[in-house]
Order: C-alpha cells, then sequence, then structure tokens
C-alpha cells in the first residue's frame, strides 16, 4: 500500500460493523445522507459571487465501498455545469462494480470514456474531477484538473495530488533544462490555465493511485474544487480541519462560510469530507 505518511499511531479496536443505509447525494446537492459505522461524511457546495453553480458532487455506494467524486466545470467555456455532472456521471458509472484491486486500472481506462462523454454532453466545455473510491481501510483515487485531494492525519496534511495547469508544465521544462529561469518567470502569469482537462481534445496528465493509500484511524480525506483552496490558504485550512471542534457534519459548511467571508469575488465552492471513524488492521480483519 502507498503510504503519504511517515508517522503511525496504533489502529484503534475495530467496532461493531453495521449495515446502515447508504443513500446518494444527488449531484449539485447536499441533502442528510447516511454512511456506514467505519465513515463520517460532511458536504457543502456553494454558488459564491458566480451566475450559476458550475461544480457537481456525489457520494454513492458502490460494490468495492464508497465512491465520491467533485467536479469543477470551467467557467471560461460554454456549458461548464453540463460538463461537471457529465464527468461525475461517467465516473459513478464507471466504478460501480469494479472490485477494488482493478479499481487503478479501471480509473486510467475509464479516462477516455469520460473525456468523451463530457465532449458530447457539454460540446465546447471542460470540467476538472477528483475522485475516490474508500474500501475498507484502502484509499483509491484519481484527478484531473485542479481540482485536489488532502488526507489530514495526526495534525498533517498532505495534498495527493497536482494541479495539471501551464505551471505544471513550466516547472517539468524548468527542471529539464528547456528554459531559462528568465523564461519561466516570463511565463508565470500564464501558470493557473489548465492544460489537462476533461473536454479537451487530447487528455494530457492524469493523477491514479497506482497503490491504494492505507487509512488510519481519524484520517480525514478531503475533496475539493479550487474555489476552496483560492479562498482558504493553505496552512488556514490545515488549522480549520485538524483544529475543529464542532460537531464533523458541520465541518464543509464551515469551510465553505470560512471561503466566503475571506474572498470578495467568490468562485463556485464545493467538497466532501470522510472522516475514518472505526479502522481494522490487517492482523484484525484476518481474525
Amino acid at each position: 500500500m502507498m503510504h503519504l505518511f511517515r508517522k503511525k499511531r496504533p489502529a484503534s479496536a475495530p467496532g461493531a460493523s453495521s449495515q446502515s443505509e447508504i443513500r446518494t447525494v444527488p449531484l449539485g446537492y447536499t441533502p442528510e445522507f447516511m454512511l456506514p459505522d467505519t465513515l463520517e461524511a460532511s458536504v457543502s457546495s456553494v454558488i459564491g459571487t458566480r451566475q450559476e453553480q458550475q461544480d457537481s458532487l456525489c457520494l454513492r455506494p458502490v460494490d468495492a465501498g464508497v465512491a465520491a467524486v467533485v467536479c469543477d466545470g470551467m467557467g471560461g467555456l460554454q456549458n461548464g455545469q453540463l460538463a461537471s455532472r457529465a464527468a461525475a456521471d461517467m465516473f459513478l458509472e464507471t466504478v460501480a462494480h469494479a472490485p477494488a484491486e482493478s479499481l487503478p486500472d479501471v480509473f486510467a481506462q475509464s479516462l477516455e470514456t469520460i473525456n468523451e462523454a463530457v465532449c458530447k454532453a457539454a460540446p465546447g466545455g471542460g470540467s476538472t474531477l477528483v475522485g475516490a473510491v474508500v474500501s475498507g481501510t484502502q484509499l483509491f483515487f484519481c484527478s484531473v484538473g485542479d481540482s485536489r485531494l488532502y488526507i489530514f492525519r495526526g495534525g498533517e496534511m498532505i495534498c495527493a495530488t497536482r494541479a495539471h495547469n501551464y505551471g505544471f508544465l513550466l516547472e517539468e521544462r524548468l527542471r529539464l533544462g528547456q528554459i531559462s529561469p528568465e523564461e519561466y518567470q516570463q511565463e508565470l502569469p500564464r501558470a493557473e490555465a489548465l492544460v489537462s482537462y476533461f473536454g479537451a481534445p487530447v487528455l494530457q496528465f492524469a493523477d491514479i493511485s497506482r497503490t491504494p493509500i492505507a487509512l488510519q484511524q481519524d484520517d480525514i480525506i478531503l475533496l475539493c474544487s479550487d474555489g476552496l483552496y483560492r479562498s482558504i490558504p493553505e496552512p488556514r485550512l490545515q488549522r480549520i480541519v485538524c483544529g475543529y471542534t464542532g460537531s464533523f457534519g458541520t465541518l464543509a459548511k464551515y469551510l465553505t462560510d470560512t471561503a466566503e467571508r475571506l474572498c470578495a469575488q467568490r468562485d463556485n465552492t464545493s467538497l466532501i469530507l470522510l472522516r475514518v471513524c472505526t479502522c481494522q488492521t490487517e492482523a484484525d480483519a484476518a481474525k
């Protein structure tokens, strides 16, 4: 398994399992819902100061566990709302019946299928995507564009995804000696422009977890559109999530409220938070 954190804490004794109902969070909405006893969730989505909501998000049971997806329709292109919905729908369709061990391959094989679905549903539109499946104590994820997946553990925060933008290309070219530091600085104003997204003629980049991340008790997983991290600086985001003392179910709304307070020109902001409640070790699971 992939381990992003160096420190590890012993997992708590497993709690009694439960077959609680899991109800879908419809795309674009955030009603109350129930999850298995192994997970808690918090969801929020706000329009900001934009004219329409172009984000789509969903939390849904799948054969391997629980799937979560956040997609951000690109406001600079036509049909952003349709594009994000098509991307989210197709992601959920492709992972619905996939066994956990095949998810990395399913992610890789689904990229072109999702891209075709977005191109068909929203000609001229585009969307980012960050999707994840939690299967027991394993986390699988993929992303295209600049929506992000963060993991919080023991006060630490790690961003598991990269932004597929022009800045990403510039850094690679600088590292390889293909451009000079002066050329790099000259091009930086264009750094935020996406170079890989669903709806593009060619999908250039995607992040896929080729091995699952091993989850531990009290880990928090955050999937979000860029409206969140562009409004709340990462150090502050880390402090809020790791230090929040209210009910976990209210944390997502607290974050979107904070984003709205901090930023006058607010983008659509959508996020899904998942917290691991009861976490079995491999030895416990084998008993």
